[in-house]
């Protein structure tokens, strides 16, 4: 699986996982994963994630921040 450098601090994708805050809240399932041969890109703003596809489909996830 491809790393994406992340834009948030808080909402990423690593490996296949969506993190908050470095913690692993959902798992991608593999027609959202990045391969060698389809990469996925994304971007991150505030509290919503934003998946781009190979196919040029894009998903859009939000999340509520609590403070800790």
């Amino acid at each position: 699986m491809l790393d994406l450098p992340q834009r948030n601090p808080q909402v990423s994708i690593h490996q296949n996982w969506i993190t908050l805050r470095n913690k692993n809240i959902v798992w991608l399932p593999p027609e959202y994963r990045p391969t060698e041969y389809q990469p996925t890109c994304f971007t991150a703003h505030e509290s919503v994630l934003a998946i781009g596809h190979s196919s040029g489909r894009v998903s859009f996830m939000g999340f509520q921040l609590n403070s800790e």
